[in-house]
């Protein structure tokens, strides 16, 4: 499903309601932007804007973030598909990255992306899905047994096929864990294929979401407790995938931690940010080592 040929659009998620666009005329740049354009009407610099450079055509995401950069991201169009490149005003690297499928690129990084990539404008910012259309039907892939971070409404039409786990954490986005043996699976009008990965490729991409999770939770608490922002991020850590491999490959002292962690969360126990950042970082030290020996 790679080519550019192929029909790709972007996902995304406003409130809960699907919103896309079909990609066209490249280079397509995702972010806001610098400057009030002269076909725009009203201009808020922090609303993020679809843009193509050449046609000058632009969309309004109905996103507002501090979060995302200026031409935050630039797609361009290969032989090999369709291309992200982290890129910021001026093509160097956004300010507060972006993340790709949980990991974060390195600044001004290009990387080739397939149907059912999902891509994040900084940490807290709105996620993008790319989508191959084929007729009156979209298809993705996924990694089976690997989480993945998508839009709320993918995320609602995936729920309804058979092996697919889902966990929604706000009202744009929701986790996915595909957990079926089939190769393909159909939900409503879209297709999605099963990429099989060997068991333990499998397990680290589990462990180094999990990881990220972890981290980015210690890192809302060190710059400033948001109640609401950090309950999202650790729901992450409640899918039964990140249980099942801890099960099968933790140590009793990852899993104990593991437990106790969520047991903190599950009581409510967010307002003491001392010891639950200490049991954060407790708890990815352990993930870290267990990540270092099946590296």
């Amino acid at each position: 499903m790679s080519g550019f040929e192929n029909l790709y659009s972007i996902v995304w998620s406003v409130k809960g309601r699907e919103e896309r666009h079909i990609l066209s005329d490249y280079p397509v740049f995702i972010g806001r932007l610098g400057k009030k354009p002269p076909s725009l009407g009203s201009f808020n610099p922090l609303k993020v804007y679809i843009y193509h450079e050449k046609s000058g055509k632009i969309r309004y995401t109905g996103i507002v973030s501090i979060a995302v950069s200026r031409y935050h991201v630039k797609l361009e169009a290969g032989e090999e598909g369709i291309y992200l490149i982290d890129h910021g005003p001026e093509g160097k690297g956004s300010k507060n990255g972006t993340y790709l499928n949980g990991e974060r690129l390195e600044p001004g990084e290009r990387v080739l992306l397939r149907p059912g990539d999902s891509f994040q404008l900084g940490r807290s910012g709105p996620v993008f899905t790319l989508t191959v259309v084929a007729g009156k039907k979209e298809a993705i892939v996924l990694r089976e047994g690997v989480p993945a971070i998508m839009p709320k409404p993918i995320a609602e039409k995936l729920a309804t096929a058979p092996g697919i786990e889902v966990k929604s954490y706000d009202e744009s986005t929701a986790m996915v864990v595909p957990r079926t043996s089939r190769d393909k699976i159909t939900a409503g009008d879209l297709v999605v294929h099963l990429e099989k990965l060997p068991e333990r490729m499998r397990e680290l991409r589990t462990l180094t979401f999990m990881e990220q999770v972890v981290t980015d939770a210690i890192e809302l608490i060190q710059n400033g407790y948001e109640s609401e922002k950090l309950r999202t991020i650790l729901a992450k850590l409640e899918l039964d995938i990140y249980r099942d491999t801890l099960i099968r490959i933790g140590g009793e002292n990852v899993k104990q931690a593991y437990n106790q962690l969520l047991d903190l969360i599950r009581v409510g126990g967010l307002s003491d940010t001392g010891i639950l950042e200490q049991r954060l970082q407790e708890f990815r030290s352990l993930l870290r080592e267990l990540l270092r020996t099946i590296m």
